[in-house]
């Protein structure tokens, strides 16, 4: 008897979408990148299987939801990386500052 392969639902991959946002807001980014692997599966097996031509509008809608949502991580990770930068370069100049305090004779 064979057995019959599931497929996860869209609702399934939009719920995975709105965690990732919610894990970047939180500034969760590893969190949010396992779940990107998670959903990459889930919309691979979604997409395993033609789409029917009378859903085809929905998936089109769902999709560029999605996509909406990446955009919003990617400025969220762009934002945090930016402020890492930041904090980094200060760090660096206060450490060379000290250094040349501290180095003088």
């Amino acid at each position: 008897m064979a057995v019959k392969q599931q497929y996860p639902s869209w609702e399934e991959i939009a719920q995975l979408t709105q965690a990732m946002v919610e894990d970047a807001q939180r500034g969760e980014w590893e969190a949010c990148g396992a779940k990107a692997i998670q959903r990459q599966q889930l919309l691979a097996s979604y997409f395993a299987v033609p789409v029917a031509a009378a859903q085809s509008d929905a998936i089109a809608a769902a999709i560029a939801a999605v996509q909406q949502s990446d955009a919003l991580i990617e400025s969220l990770a762009q934002a945090e990386f930016s402020q890492l930068k930041n904090e980094v370069m200060q760090f660096t100049q206060e450490r060379t500052a000290s250094r040349a305090y501290y180095d003088t004779p």
